[in-house]
């Protein structure tokens, strides 16, 4: 068993296959959703909580877009755990999701609700992922409130740059970290 847990998150769309390459170029047995989806409904959430502790424990950590919204609970089980907070600006999260959506997400023009997004009726596609982008821009601020010396928020295009690497292995306390000149998978 790790005596760390590494908790990536972000938008879908948002760099979380970027971070989990690179926290992987580490060492470090991280994986790209590898833990049970997690439905924003919280009594779906609950249910998968359990596994995906024990999974995280097993391994260095997990980064998936859908760990965000048990961050905060695991930060607070496990004492040992940090959390890397990745952050893409909305219009390309947006276009992206738009882009690369499959069409059984959207009914009527509109997201509706699978696994591991939320449910947004009101408005366009693109409405509905800016909505999400912004909700997810919330709990990362929250999660930064609740637990300042345990959140990092990392700038997905900042991550090819050295300090920013640097910077995650500080806070993850990653000795002699391997610097890559493409983060991007």
């Amino acid at each position: 068993m790790s005596n760390r847990t590494i908790i990536g998150i972000g938008t879908a769309r948002g760099g979380t296959q970027s971070l989990a390459h690179w926290l992987s170029e580490q060492r470090l047995a991280v994986g790209h959703e590898e833990t049970w989806s997690l439905d924003w409904r919280r009594e779906v959430r609950e249910e998968r909580y359990g596994r995906n502790k024990r999974r995280l424990q097993d391994w260095d950590g997990d980064v998936a877009c859908w760990l965000t919204q048990a961050a905060g609970d695991l930060l607070s089980d496990l004492p040992e755990a940090k959390c890397v907070a990745m952050l893409r600006p909305q219009e390309d999260v947006v276009e992206s999701l738009v882009e690369t959506m499959p069409p059984h997400r959207i009914r009527d023009g509109r997201m509706f609700s699978g696994l591991p997004f939320p449910n947004y009726k009101e408005g366009s596609t693109e409405e509905a992922w800016a909505k999400y982008w912004e909700d997810y821009c919330v709990k990362t601020r929250r999660l930064k409130e609740f637990h300042p010396s345990r959140v990092l928020k990392v700038p997905l295009y900042e991550l090819e740059e050295e300090d920013t690497q640097r910077e995650i292995a500080d806070f993850l306390e990653i000795e002699d970290p391997q610097i890559l000149d493409q983060c991007h998978k």
